[in-house]
């Protein structure tokens, strides 16, 4: 039952009306090149695929049963910082006075959480603790650890008085060096957290009759800024670049002992994937700010390699497990094509070419050769391999920042509609107001490190959540995910 969504006590406060657009703030390339040497017994990545037993994706089929849950459930846009196209931030006001958090802005998690290094519950007049309340929230990249606690939370002109949050004591995700905070924008039903979620709070509260928010992710060199919009679905609507949307009930979540159709977790739509021209497969993709790249799961991965990069260019690759691929930069492959089809009978086609999905690095990769060591510009793969059991496709930044995404909270629908391309300034570059340029040297060197961090998901899309007590699904995250 989604009645609860009707019971929050936290008070929402807008202290102006119309829209408001709020930067995201945008992170420099670091400009430092950082030489990474193999080791001597790495095999490169075409040596590992087996060129006789790989068939050409897609392969896997699809059992799970892709069902849409189609029952119900003032404009604030807010500019998201872009940590070199792996995280988008927003800054909140926390407590009373106001303490400045740039956090996380997640679509696949429902939790909100602040680094205890960062928030002081004892110099905010606001602040309340919650007894008996340590929680650890899992990841895929490690956990956070702490108690929860409530204050008053604010950004844009929006406040929530009383938003539940987690303090982290304990961070083995090694995140806490380059954010304060992390605020989820899933469904309740994912929440770790006792307390109700910041996404319901919004939802019920304030002058809100058909709650929605968009996403509008940019790259870190462009011209216009990544944003968040917030507000009333017309309005967030009117604000989608030029072009037709497709709109899609999100999918709820089966019960694979009662067959029951629960509500949705995650932001989940039917997509049609294919490479090139090739065959088409149907798969429930998520879409998730918090995941950096798209996952796929681990069964497919060599397969979908193999049909998108010429078997003899694979062998230039490097496959370290548990780690980022890595390919030169100029590797020939073909599009990853994403289709969307809309009750209505509307279509919408996202083609991702290696523009897309070969990113540049700040890392050189050195290599035996038979000069001595030979200099290669890295560029991170844009796909990653998750369990083998991960029955889905999550469709992180790589993706997002092809569209405009609208997230309808009551309708529970996504309407996608297709992202204008941006301009470039002279310099490559353009900085937002506000960006923390003191940190940036210390945000780079650590997202070299995450570099190599491995990519770890523990999904099943078939289980249920903790509704009518029904065993929870595990986490869902992915490269850089929260």
């Amino acid at each position: 039952m989604w009645t609860c969504w009707w019971c929050s006590a936290a008070v929402l406060a807008v202290m102006a009306e119309g829209a408001v657009r709020v930067p995201l703030h945008i992170g420099h390339r670091n400009s430092k090149v950082v030489e990474s040497e193999l080791p001597p017994d790495v095999q490169k990545l075409g040596t590992i695929l087996n060129n006789v037993s790989i068939q050409p994706w897609p392969q896997t089929l699809y059992s799970m049963e892709i069902s849409a849950n189609t029952s119900s459930w003032s404009d604030i846009k807010m500019s998201l910082a872009n940590g070199y196209d792996n995280i988008y931030f927003f800054d909140a006001q926390v407590g009373t006075p106001a303490q400045s958090e740039q956090m996380i802005v997640d679509t696949g998690s429902s939790d909100m959480w602040l680094v205890k290094s960062s928030y002081s519950a004892d110099t905010s007049s606001t602040s309340t603790s919650v007894k008996h309340s340590e929680i650890t929230i899992r990841y895929g990249m490690g956990a956070m650890s702490g108690s929860q606690a409530k204050d008053r939370v604010c950004f844009a002109n929006l406040c929530i008085d009383n938003q539940s949050f987690v303090v982290a004591m304990h961070d083995t995700t090694h995140v806490s060096d380059m954010t304060d905070g992390l605020f989820g924008l899933a469904f309740p039903a994912l929440a770790e957290g006792s307390g109700t979620p910041a996404l319901q709070n919004l939802a019920s509260s304030g002058p809100f009759t058909n709650f929605s928010f968009a996403l509008s992710l940019r790259h870190w060199d462009d011209i216009e800024q990544s944003s968040i919009v917030i507000g009333d679905l017309q309005e967030v609507l009117a604000e989608a670049p030029s072009g037709a949307g497709v709109t899609m009930h999100c999918l709820g979540v089966m019960n694979p002992i009662t067959r029951e159709i629960l509500p949705p977790m995650f932001w989940a739509v039917a997509t049609y994937v294919s490479v090139g021209l090739g065959q088409q497969a149907l798969l429930p993709a998520i879409l998730d700010s918090g995941t950096s790249l798209i996952a796929v799961p681990a069964d497919e991965f060599t397969q979908l390699l193999y049909t998108m990069i010429p078997y003899q260019k694979l062998q230039d690759c490097v496959g370290i497990p548990g780690q980022p691929f890595l390919c030169p930069c100029g590797i020939p492959m073909q599009s990853l094509q994403l289709a969307f089809k809309g009750a209505d009978g509307s279509h919408l086609k996202i083609s991702l070419t290696a523009e897309d999905l070969l990113i540049p690095t700040p890392v050189t990769l050195l290599r035996p050769g038979p000069d001595g060591l030979a200099v290669t510009q890295a560029c991170r793969l844009g796909i990653a391999p998750g369990p083998p059991t991960m029955n889905g496709w999550i469709l992180g930044d790589v993706f997002l920042r092809k569209v405009y995404a609208v997230h309808d909270v009551f309708g529970l629908q996504v309407t996608l509609f297709p992202q204008t391309l941006p301009s470039v300034g002279l310099n490559g570059v353009t900085v937002a107001a506000g960006i923390l340029s003191e940190h940036a040297g210390q945000q780079a060197i650590h997202l070299v490190l995450l570099f190599t961090m491995a990519v770890a998901f523990t999904f099943t899309f078939a289980a249920c959540s903790r509704f009518h007590g029904q065993a929870r699904v595990s986490e869902m995250d992915g490269y850089h995910h929260f």
